[in-house]
């Protein structure tokens, strides 16, 4: 496989390539917006466009391009423009349990790994809208939770 976009083998890797040339435009947009530039973050968008001018080394791109998204999911300039894109971002949802079902009670863009209380839950889910991604994480739920009887 030759380094170049033009010769990638397969959809994925094309869908990658878009998906790293769309962060970058996205990472570029909120940088402007800033009153104080983030360097790392202007390092990541320069690293985005070089990966996706040459198309090196993408086995390792999933999960660098999921850290990005979940970073830009904290703006809400940014995660507009993801949604409008069609791109999915991930969502954390957190909440409780009632009479045997899941409750939700909190969202919030992006990836997080928080601390919770005895009896609650959390689910990180990648979706569209949000709304999306508490229906998927409560069906989740659902489908796996143990079923009880009530009397």
């Amino acid at each position: 496989m030759s380094d170049s976009p033009r010769d990638v083998a397969t959809q994925a890797q094309r869908s990658m390539l878009r998906r790293a040339r769309l962060l970058q435009r996205i990472v570029d947009a909120e940088q402007a917006t800033l009153p104080q530039s983030d360097e790392v973050m202007a390092l990541v968008a320069d690293l985005l466009g070089a990966h996706a001018d040459t198309g090196i080394e993408m086995q390792t791109w999933p999960r660098a391009l999921a850290v990005v998204e979940s970073h830009l999911a904290a703006s809400p300039r940014a995660s507009a423009e993801l949604r409008e894109s069609g791109a999915s971002t991930w969502f954390t949802i957190v909440g409780t349990w009632r009479d045997g079902h899941p409750l939700p009670v909190a969202v919030t863009q992006g990836w997080r790994n928080l601390d919770l209380a005895l009896g609650c839950w959390q689910r990180q889910q990648r979706a569209l809208t949000t709304a999306d991604a508490v229906c998927a994480a409560v069906d989740d739920l659902m489908a796996t939770a143990p079923h009880t009887s009530t009397p």
